[in-house]
């Protein structure tokens, strides 16, 4: 009897099992190229899929340029380097709706005082001021940019749909929000004005009697001289030594927009008190415009006074000194 230390390499050999991996090997490589190619696939289709949300969304907010406004259903050119073949289209029909209507018990909700807030009523008819609900409805500035974009599959190309194919939408609001939408000068004009359309005739007859007071004030104004007037905005001594000119005008405070008797009687109040309040005075501060200019000569005088001894101008310096003496007399007269 043999033992295991005595076998021989012919039994070993024979005792070995003959396997089939280079068989199982080829077997199953169309099986791991398929799994591959559709790896591929399914990230190329991601890729893709990103591609045309991101030129969807680049349609529709080139459209909304103040610029480059096309019409409803307008095609746009293609940017460079967008992968073809691929279109843009705004679409800026109405279609279906963004927003539902409510239901009766919202609408009865919604038609409460606290809610909707109150009504305006024109005080000679009595009867509800109109608003352009289409100003601020959604459903009428929707915005729709579509993108379509077809490729050919990069591997597999016999294997249903043969190809990639998105038709992707984005929509955006932009119902008239704009000032230069609403026809409007600027971001301070009042929007009241397009909110409710039958406004501007009650702004015009409302204002009729400042605009009148201002038509007057403004013709008193013409006839000053205005040549006189220019030292409060645009002196050539203060703006020669400045190199800018200085504005002393009392402008009205911020929110000054109003017709009611007792705030413009406040707001005359507050420029009153900024040209200069009434003596007695206890600084020279409360004198107002003419403190405040007469301080400004001051100090332009004691500076170029300074300057003409340090080049030995005593000509020059004397005769600063003597408009000096009059400037401490003047304000020495305002302060009491």
């Amino acid at each position: 009897m043999r033992t295991a230390s005595s076998r021989t390499a012919r039994d070993v050999a024979q005792s070995t099992r003959r396997g089939l991996a280079m068989l199982e090997l080829v077997l199953s490589l169309p099986i791991l190229l398929m799994v591959m190619g559709l790896m591929i696939l399914i990230g190329w289709a991601g890729a893709f899929k990103v591609r045309s949300q991101v030129h969807a969304r680049e349609a529709v907010w080139r459209s909304i340029h103040r610029a480059t406004i096309p019409g409803a259903g307008q095609v746009l050119p293609g940017q460079p380097g967008d992968v073809p073949p691929i279109l843009l289209s705004v679409d800026r029909s109405p279609g279906q709706p963004y927003i539902q209507p409510p239901t009766a018990e919202l609408a009865l909700f919604d038609s409460h005082q606290v809610v909707r807030g109150p009504v305006l009523i024109d005080p000679q008819s009595g009867r509800g001021i109109d608003v352009n609900r289409d100003l601020l409805d959604p459903n009428l500035g929707l915005i729709t940019g579509r993108a379509l974009l077809e490729r050919d599959f990069p591997l597999m190309a016999s294997l249903p749909p043969h190809g990639y194919q998105y038709n992707t939408e984005f929509s955006i609001l932009d119902n008239r929000w704009q000032f230069w939408q609403m026809g409007l000068a600027s971001n301070r004009s009042r929007r009241t004005l397009g909110l409710y359309p039958d406004f501007l005739g009650l702004w015009t007859r409302i204002t009729a009697e400042p605009r009148a007071r201002f038509n007057r004030l403004a013709a008193q104004l013409e006839v000053v001289n205005r040549r006189q007037m220019d030292l409060f905005d645009r002196d050539r001594e203060l703006g020669a030594y400045h190199r800018r000119y200085i504005d002393y005008y009392p402008n009205p405070p911020r929110g000054s927009r109003t017709c009611a008797p007792g705030e413009l009687d406040a707001i005359a109040d507050q420029l009153i008190r900024r040209i200069g309040i009434p003596r007695p005075r206890t600084n020279l501060q409360q004198a107002g415009i003419p403190g405040r200019l007469s301080q400004d000569f001051l100090d332009m005088y004691r500076a170029l006074r300074d300057q003409a001894r340090l080049q030995n101008d005593a000509q020059s310096a004397a005769a600063y000194t003597t408009l000096i003496q009059q400037l401490e007399a003047f304000q020495a007269s305002l302060v009491q």
